[in-house]
């Protein structure tokens, strides 16, 4: 991991590059997934669906596309119902990656941080990162571990931190962002998107 970021300083990743590796040096923080100095569209999958309340689905699906151009994530909405799923498919680092976050038996609890840039063209929205543990056969219902929101309003770039403990955590988790909440059709576009978790 410390070369892939050291590479993504000198391919453009710039300050927030720079300040990645700095935490990931002194051993403050683990790196889970790095879309520095890009993301690449292999590094996510979306989904079209509905809301939910209680562990149950409500209303209208949403209906819209998302792409990855130019190394931003463009999540675009033709109506405000439902929201918009997307999972990361890439954590960790060189060959070792996987789109689950194993669960390690010997921590009690886990607190990542989720940092990106966003903006709204088009209303505003709310973007949900969170962790969740996918059903089984036995257990089909989905498990949310935690989740954090943010509003993004602006049509021009704002930095956001997103932070949660996870407790809990059975079996491999899946890390998400959700855009639900839309005020209006139009896109929210997402860069610079990390997840780390702090050094216990």
């Amino acid at each position: 991991m410390f070369l892939e970021i050291l590479v993504g300083i000198f391919k453009g990743a710039g300050w927030e590059g720079v300040k990645l590796l700095w935490r990931y040096i002194r051993k403050k923080e683990d790196v889970i997934y790095s879309g520095l100095p890009t993301i690449y569209a292999t590094d996510i999958r979306h989904f079209c669906g509905p809301s939910y309340k209680d562990g149950q689905p409500v209303g209208a699906p949403a209906q819209g596309d998302t792409a990855v151009v130019n190394g931003v994530i463009d999540i675009t909405r033709a109506n405000t119902e439902g929201r918009i799923e997307i999972t990361l498919q890439r954590l960790g680092s060189g060959e070792n990656t996987s789109e689950l976050l194993l669960h390690d038996p010997g921590k009690a609890g886990r607190y990542l941080r989720f940092r990106f840039r966003a903006k709204c063209i088009g209303g505003s929205r709310t973007l949900r990162a969170e962790a969740i543990e996918p059903g089984l056969p036995s257990r089909p219902r989905w498990n949310q571990l935690a989740s954090r929101t943010c509003r993004v309003e602006s049509p021009s770039w704002h930095s956001f931190e997103l932070g949660f403990l996870i407790k809990n955590q059975t079996r491999g988790a899946l890390l998400r962002i959700l855009d639900e909440e839309a005020s209006a059709a139009g896109s929210v576009q997402i860069e610079k998107l990390q997840v780390t978790e702090v050094a216990a």
